[in-house]
């Protein structure tokens, strides 16, 4: 008599779903034929794939918001840089023009 891992999909005749059970070769191919369970080493393959696309997400995810921080730091640089400018030419003095006095003609000694 030989054994098959399975691991089960769903709830089964005293088996419960995600659980790991050995089961009698013939009725596991049963089982995997009817789509109740699947063997171990697929589970563990498709366990694996779903971690490493995990993985991939979150240093897509980490990527973005890296990227994102670099813009908003470019455009707080751009502001403030601005802001400076702005602030320099206000403290520039300006020559203000102003109306000639009245004058006489006569010199005086």
């Amino acid at each position: 008599m030989t054994t098959i891992m399975l691991v089960f999909n769903k709830d089964f005749d005293g088996y419960k779903t995600g659980k790991e059970y050995p089961v009698e070769k013939s009725l596991g191919v049963r089982f995997i034929e009817n789509k109740i369970a699947v063997p171990l080493s697929v589970h563990l393959d498709s366990q694996a794939k779903e971690k490493a696309a995990k993985k991939v997400a979150e240093k897509a995810a980490a990527e973005a918001k890296a990227e994102a921080d670099k813009a908003k730091a470019e455009a707080d640089e751009a502001r403030k840089a601005e802001l400076l400018k702005k602030k320099e030419e206000a403290e520039i003095e300006k020559a203000d023009s102003k109306k000639a006095k009245f004058r006489s003609k006569e010199v005086k000694k």
